[in-house]
């Protein structure tokens, strides 16, 4: 979508390979893990990618990118592109004990040692923070 194309392959045929192969890649959990050709191909037949406007594709994009990471265990690249794009559009919650009450993560803390390890340069880091040293506070690339 962006004009990255490689091998003269559209958007569009990217996004439906993408979403085959991870439906496909889900018979690694062996035999219940196997989705029938026939449904692969139908349910991408049934989804195309909308290249009507780029934010929709983008959004149609990385929305699977996240279930596929999702479906196969890999949580943290799933929240590494969450945080990326933005995409899914999650909603926050609040559970007891919760660390970060009614927000989703953007970061993890700093390793308890680096403040006494490297004293200066985890406070020039940390000032550099929204909110400190916490789960919570945003990068500085992360702007969604």
């Amino acid at each position: 979508m962006r004009g990255w194309n490689v091998g003269g392959i559209s958007a569009a045929q990217h996004y439906a390979n993408g979403v085959a192969a991870g439906m496909e890649s889900l018979s690694q959990f062996g035999e219940a893990g196997v989705i029938d050709n026939a449904a692969v191909m139908a349910y991408v037949a049934a989804h195309p990618l909308d290249e009507s406007s780029a934010t929709s594709a983008l959004k149609m994009i990385n929305e699977e990118y996240w279930a596929t990471n999702v479906s196969l265990f890999n949580f943290i690249e799933a929240w590494i592109n969450w945080r990326r794009t933005g995409y899914p559009e999650l909603t926050p919650i609040t559970a007891p004990n919760q660390f970060s009450p009614g927000a989703i993560p953007r970061r993890i803390p700093y390793q308890s040692s680096e403040s006494s390890n490297n004293p200066d340069n985890y406070a020039t880091a940390v000032s550099r923070l929204s909110n400190g040293d916490t789960f919570t506070s945003r990068v500085w690339w992360d702007v969604n």
